[in-house]
């Protein structure tokens, strides 16, 4: 049996995404449209990234807006396939995305959290000890029952972190994490990755303030245009 050092292993990763300039959807674009061809753009946005991450290294993937960020750690997530390339995961994931991607919006607090433990593969005895610890972290018990598409975005924001935080995990995938509520919320954060450092757990970490990213990151990868800046 082989034993990699690396949590994280992609190889040569490449995803474009092909989009018209017209698009077509309701009857009323097509009557719009009649008459006018609608061209095609071919976005590239990742070519050949490769990007290791040893176990119990956090590393920060910084860039500006469509540098190709996300899109890189929904492939390594397993949310989405890349055109060309191999990414290799060693152990179990969990992601925080920017605006709760994944959680139901016409369902509760509780219940997005119970559905988010199941798919995690945690057992009804796990997701209930983890419940009031999620739902007091992100400091929403005063609207746990209502749902979330009643929520403010850092109140939906802080759950999404809250939910990710404490599913016990090999790897996490934050993105914009530095974004997510007030000052004292952030410093909060701050501790609890500190305490997943020292659990030896490994990390990518995205965003484009690269100060912010350099207190948690043991090193920097910067993403530019889609490729990764020598």
């Amino acid at each position: 049996m082989i034993v990699t050092p690396y949590a994280i292993d992609c190889v040569g990763v490449s995803k474009t995404f092909v989009q018209r300039t017209i698009p077509v959807r309701r009857l009323q674009d097509r009557l719009i449209g009649f008459g006018r061809r609608g061209e095609e753009i071919t976005i590239h946005a990742l070519t050949q990234v490769s990007l290791q991450v040893k176990v119990g290294e956090w590393v920060a993937v910084c860039g500006p807006n469509g540098s190709g960020k996300t899109t890189l750690i929904k492939i390594i997530a397993g949310l989405m396939l890349p055109d060309h390339g191999a990414v290799n995961v060693a152990g179990s994931i969990s992601t925080f995305f920017d605006l709760g991607v994944g959680f139901h919006r016409e369902r509760t607090a509780r219940e997005n959290i119970r559905i988010y433990g199941l798919l995690k593969g945690l057992s009804t005895k796990e997701i209930k000890a983890m419940m009031e610890r999620i739902i007091a972290y992100a400091d929403i018990g005063a609207v746990s029952d209502l749902p979330v598409k009643c929520y403010s975005t850092g109140m939906l924001l802080r759950l999404s972190f809250a939910a990710t935080a404490h599913v016990d995990a090999d790897v996490y995938l934050f993105d914009e994490m530095l974004a997510v509520g007030d000052e004292s919320f952030r410093a909060k954060s701050a501790d609890f990755f500190i305490g997943l450092k020292r659990a030896g757990k490994s990390a990518i970490l995205v965003g484009n303030n690269e100060r912010g990213l350099a207190q948690f990151a043991d090193r920097i990868v910067h993403l530019d245009h889609g490729r990764i800046a020598q």
